[in-house]
């Protein structure tokens, strides 16, 4: 390799967002290895529904709202408890709509409740590692990788499979490129349309010249990396066999190697 600093091997991490310690998988501890696709944790689903309550709010005062929202804001409520209700010889009741918790009160006087709605949702990994550290909200995961910097589009970070030969032409790109991280020679608006059509996670483009992303519409996280590190890439990596995150924010591409 001519550059020491054309790529570098890294060891690098993934903190993945956790809805609590209880969810995780039984088999998920500190310091065993984990597959891609393996389920970390599972959580039900929440969804919320509003009730408003600006009738009995109004007129009370932010000291006597304050004390009522500390005493009942992550409470849980029976179907059809009474939530709230107001003053006087005939007072009007709050019933919730369903078992379910109280989240906030928000500006417009509306309570926010959320309750399960039944549908669970899996947490996986997305990348084969080791964890390397639990905490109560969030898990992280390492592994080793090849860096390689370029000039991203600031459209976000994400993962994806590599495929072996890059594109040159829109052409080229097949519905088999859903979900993967793409090489593209150079770039133009009919390439970058075609991928979002076909649901490409993100787009590499290989180009010695600074590409303005002014001058393209592109929602696709995409980073720009010279022919040079393309070329050591493809000689020294299967990219038909590799997992990639990408992070269009920081023109980071990390090319995990097993």
């Amino acid at each position: 390799m001519k550059d020491k600093n054309l790529v570098k091997k890294v060891k690098a991490k993934w903190v993945m967002k956790l809805p609590g310690k209880d969810n995780l998988a039984a088999e998920i501890k500190k310091g065993s290895k984990v597959e891609k696709g393996q389920v970390m944790a599972t959580l039900e689903e929440r969804s919320v529904y509003y009730i408003d309550l600006v009738g009995i709010l109004k007129g009370w005062s932010t000291e006597k709202l304050n004390q009522w929202k500390s005493e009942n804001i992550g409470k849980e409520f029976a179907d059809g408890a009474v939530v709230i209700e107001s003053g006087g010889m005939f007072p009007k009741k709050v019933h919730t709509e369903r078992q379910c918790v109280l989240i906030d009160i928000d500006e417009f006087g509306r309570a926010k409740f959320a309750y399960e709605d039944g549908d669970v949702k899996k947490v996986k990994a997305p990348v084969g590692a080791v964890v390397q550290k639990i905490e109560t909200d969030k898990l992280t995961l390492g592994f080793e990788a090849v860096e390689v910097k370029g000039d991203g589009n600031g459209k976000g970070k994400t993962w994806g499979d590599g495929i072996k030969k890059k594109v040159s032409e829109a052409s080229q790109m097949k519905a088999e490129m859903e979900g993967k991280v793409v090489f593209v020679d150079g770039v133009d608006q009919v390439k970058i349309s075609k991928a979002e059509v076909i649901g490409v996670a993100a787009l590499v483009i290989i180009s010695d010249k600074a590409v303005d992303w002014d001058e393209f519409v592109c929602d696709l996280p995409a980073v720009v990396i010279s022919n040079e590190k393309y070329e050591y890439i493809r000689e020294n990596i299967d990219l038909s066999n590799c997992r990639m995150m990408l992070n269009s924010n920081s023109g980071r591409l990390l090319v995990v190697v097993q």
